[in-house]
């Protein structure tokens, strides 16, 4: 699925989830060193493909990044465990991706509950990359 569709069906899933009440998330995985990125991320998206249920959507977001819409959902732990499944998976096979995920809140659009799962995936991986606590003001 390329980016523009992958925007055009979060919109059109969020209607759906608000008509049916269903619960929803989105996991994000951005690659952590810029070194073999585009390999890394196309190992990551074959590996990561054969292990979501078939409710689930793949998209890769950009060179270096992926997105997983989970749905349907029982809770935030079951999102948590998912995303946690999907590092350990991809640790396994020797792939670095910061993972950072999001639930859908009441009545949130699918693009927003993806930015905010984005923007922890980038919080991780500066973590990963500065494991000393980054910038330090004296």
């Amino acid at each position: 699925m390329a980016l523009a569709e992958w925007q055009h069906f979060l919109s059109e899933e969020s209607l759906l989830l608000d008509m049916t009440g269903t619960r929803a998330g989105v996991v994000s995985a951005v690659a952590v060193s810029d070194e073999n990125v585009e390999r890394d991320l196309s190992r990551a998206l074959r590996l990561i493909r054969h292990s979501v249920p078939g409710s689930d959507r793949l998209c890769q977001t950009s060179t270096s990044s992926m997105a997983i819409l989970c749905s349907p959902l029982a809770s935030l732990h079951a999102l948590e465990r998912r995303a946690r499944a999907h590092a350990v998976q991809l640790e396994i096979a020797g792939l670095v991706l910061a993972i950072g995920y999001a639930h859908r809140r009441a009545d949130e659009d699918l693009f927003d509950t993806w930015a905010r799962a984005d923007a922890e995936a980038d919080r991780v991986r500066f973590r990963m990359q500065n494991p000393g606590g980054g910038l330090h003001i004296r």
